[in-house]
C-alpha cells in the first residue's frame, strides 16, 4: 500500500494534513501513517494558526491513533477536522480532536470496540482482555468528551460496528456541521471505492450502494466504424464464395455424437477445441486465427516453413524447461543456505541471551512461513537486525524470597521488578524462562491481595 498521508503548508499560518491510509506503523510490504509522524512534522511547525485535517480512513491500531489525538490536541494551533468520506474506527477517534469538526453529506463516521489478538495462556489472555477493556474505557470517553453524550450512550455504540450518517453524526454531537464543499462527486466515488476490500458488515444500504455503483466497470464505448489496422484473415476463394453467398443458408457440419466415430467432421471439429456442431464460419475463422499464430511463431523463431517451425518450438520448450529446473535448484540451494544462517543466529541468540526459548519458537514459525513464500533472506536479515541492537535478558540477578528479614521473606522480584510491576509481556516472557520462579511470584503477589 502506498502512504497516502501527505502534509502541506498554505502561507505562513495554515497547515494541512490528508489522513488517507491506514493507522499504524509500517513494515517491509507496506506503509501507514504513525504518530512518530505526525509528531515530527507538528513539532516542525509550532508557529501554525491553524491545522486542517481532512480524513478517508478506515482506522487500524488503538494505541497509535490515540497518540495522533494527543498530538493534535496538544498542538496550539486550532484543529479543524473534514470527514470527506469515511472516518472508521480509531480513525473516529482521531476526528474528536477537532474544534471545528466538518462532514461531507455523504459521509460517513463508524466506531466499535476494542478489537485484537494475542497468543498466551489463559494468565496472558486475561491480562491482555484487562488492557482492552481499559483502551477501549478511555476511547469512550473521547467520545463522550466531544459529544457531550452519556457514557453509557456511548458504550452502547461500541457494543455493535455503528455507522452514522452524516445528519445522525451531527444530531449526535460528533460533528459541527454539514459541508458539501469537503469534496466533489468524483472524488466521493474513488473514495468509496478505496473501501470496497473492507469488512462492512452492518454498513448502512446507503454506504453499501455507493461502493456497488462506485465499483461497476465503466460501458465500453461502441464499435467505431473505423476500419481496424488487425489483418484479417482470408479464407480460401472457393469456401469464401459460398460463406459470403446471402441466399445459401449456413450448414452445420455432420457430427456423430458416438466418441468412436471416425467421421472427419468430428476429428477436426475435436481438434479446433470447438463444440459438436460447430458451423462452417465458426471452423474458418479458428484456422484463419491458427494461420496467424504460425505467421507470428514463424517470425519471433526465424524459420521460414512450417517443418522448421515445430522444431524451433521443441528447441526453445527444451531451454525453457532446463532453465526452470536451473532456477528450482537455485531455489533449493538458496533456501538451504537461508535455514542453516538463520539455525546459526537462533542458535547465538539463545547463547548471549538475547532470545528466549519462546522467542526463538515464534522466531522460527515466522522464518518457516517466509520459507515458504520464497522470502527467507529477508526473514534471516530481519532477524540479524534484532539480534544486533537487542539487549541480553535478565541482565539483572533475579532475587530470591530473603529467610533473614522480619516476616519469614522478602519480596521476590525479576528484574528489579516486584509481580504487580510487571507488563503482560515481561509477566509471559518470565513464564517461559523460568517457569517455578513465576509460579512463587504470582502465589506470593495472590497472597498480598487476599
Amino acid at each position: 500500500m502506498n502512504m497516502l498521508f501527505n502534509l502541506r503548508e498554505q502561507g505562513t499560518d495554515v497547515l494541512e494534513l490528508d489522513i488517507f491510509e491506514s493507522i499504524g506503523e509500517g513494515g517491509f510490504f507496506f506503509s501507514a501513517l504513525s504518530a512518530e509522524q505526525v509528531r515530527r512534522k507538528l513539532n516542525s511547525r509550532p508557529d501554525a494558526k491553524t491545522i486542517r485535517v481532512t480524513i478517508n480512513s478506515r482506522g487500524g491500531e488503538v494505541f497509535e491513533g490515540l497518540a495522533i489525538y494527543e498530538e493534535l490536541r496538544s498542538h496550539p494551533a486550532r484543529v479543524e477536522v473534514k470527514i470527506q468520506a469515511l472516518a472508521a474506527s480509531i480513525a473516529s477517534a482521531i476526528a474528536m480532536a477537532g474544534d471545528d469538526i466538518a462532514i461531507a453529506p455523504a459521509g460517513f463516521l463508524m466506531m466499535h470496540g476494542v478489537l485484537g489478538g494475542a497468543r498466551g495462556d489463559a494468565d496472558f489472555l486475561e491480562d491482555i482482555a484487562d488492557m482492552m477493556r481499559k483502551a477501549q474505557a478511555v476511547i469512550a470517553g473521547v467520545y463522550a468528551k466531544r459529544s457531550k453524550q452519556p457514557v453509557a450512550k456511548v458504550e452502547e455504540w461500541l457494543s455493535r460496528e455503528t455507522y452514522m450518517t452524516a445528519e445522525e453524526a451531527l444530531a449526535n454531537g460528533l460533528v459541527d456541521r454539514i459541508d458539501d464543499k469537503i469534496t466533489t462527486p468524483r472524488a466521493q466515488a474513488k473514495a468509496f471505492a478505496m473501501l470496497n476490500s473492507a469488512k462492512l458488515e452492518g454498513a448502512p444500504d446507503a454506504l453499501l450502494e455507493a461502493i456497488r455503483v462506485s465499483s461497476e466497470p465503466t460501458p465500453s464505448p461502441p464499435p467505431s466504424p473505423t476500419p481496424s489496422h488487425e489483418p484479417i484473415p482470408v479464407p480460401a476463394q472457393p469456401v469464401a464464395t459460398t460463406a459470403t453467398n446471402p441466399a445459401e443458408p449456413e450448414r452445420k457440419l455432420p457430427m456423430s455424437e458416438d466418441p468412436k466415430t471416425t467421421n472427419p467432421y468430428s476429428a477436426i471439429v475435436a481438434s479446433l477445441g470447438l463444440i459438436a456442431g460447430a458451423s462452417e464460419t465458426d471452423i474458418l475463422a479458428r484456422l484463419g486465427r491458427l494461420r496467424d499464430l504460425e505467421v507470428q511463431a514463424s517470425a519471433i523463431l526465424e524459420v521460414t516453413d512450417s517443418a522448421q517451425l515445430v522444431g524451433a518450438i521443441r528447441g526453445t520448450k527444451a531451454k525453457a524447461d532446463t532453465a526452470d529446473a536451473a532456477q528450482a535448484e537455485l531455489a533449493q540451494v538458496k533456501a538451504e543456505r537461508d535455514r542453516q544462517t538463520f539455525d546459526s543466529l537462533i542458535a547465538k541468540g539463545q547463547a548471549d541471551r538475547k532470545l528466549t526459548p519462546a522467542e526463538a519458537k515464534f522466531e522460527q514459525e515466522k522464518f518457516d512461513s517466509a520459507l515458504a513464500e520464497n522470502r527467507g533472506a529477508q526473514a534471516v536479515a530481519a532477524l540479524q537486525g534484532y539480534l544486533a541492537v537487542a539487549p541480553r535478558k535478565f541482565a539483572e540477578p533475579k532475587t530470591q524470597p530473603s529467610t533473614t528479614s522480619a516476616g519469614g521473606g522478602g519480596a521476590m522480584t525479576w528484574n528489579g521488578k516486584a509481580y504487580a510491576e510487571l507488563a503482560p509481556m515481561e509477566k509471559h516472557r518470565l513464564k517461559a524462562d523460568d517457569p517455578e520462579l513465576y509460579a512463587q511470584m504470582r502465589a506470593e503477589h495472590a497472597r498480598q491481595v487476599a
